[in-house]
């Protein structure tokens, strides 16, 4: 088949992307949001404009694709005034951030 039927979820490899954080929202507060879940041994890229500013997007890194399917629970939960929307991600947008702020 090409592609994905419509109206199923995608895959999940254990990669987040977080939309709408607020500016001021730093790894701590990202893990905060997760709470218990698993996360990588470095969990956590914030994505950055060309300037060096923040976009309010975020990569997190799951310790397994089942992590991340169960932290899609806390998708548009709240992270300080802000509610957060989750999608699922892959390594190559994680490590794409990752270089977009080197």
């Amino acid at each position: 088949g090409a592609g994905a039927p419509t109206g199923t979820q995608p895959d999940h490899t254990g990669y987040l992307r977080l939309r709408g954080l607020p500016f001021a929202a730093r790894e701590a507060d990202i893990l905060k949001f997760f709470g218990k879940l698993c996360v990588g041994d470095e969990p956590v890229q914030m994505a950055f404009r060309p300037d060096g500013r923040l976009t309010g997007e975020a990569f997190v890194c799951f310790k397994s694709p089942e992590e991340s399917l169960a932290a899609m629970a806390c998708n548009r939960g709240n992270l300080g005034s802000r509610y957060i929307e989750l999608f699922v991600s892959g390594k190559e947008e994680f490590e794409a951030a990752a270089a977009a702020a080197a």
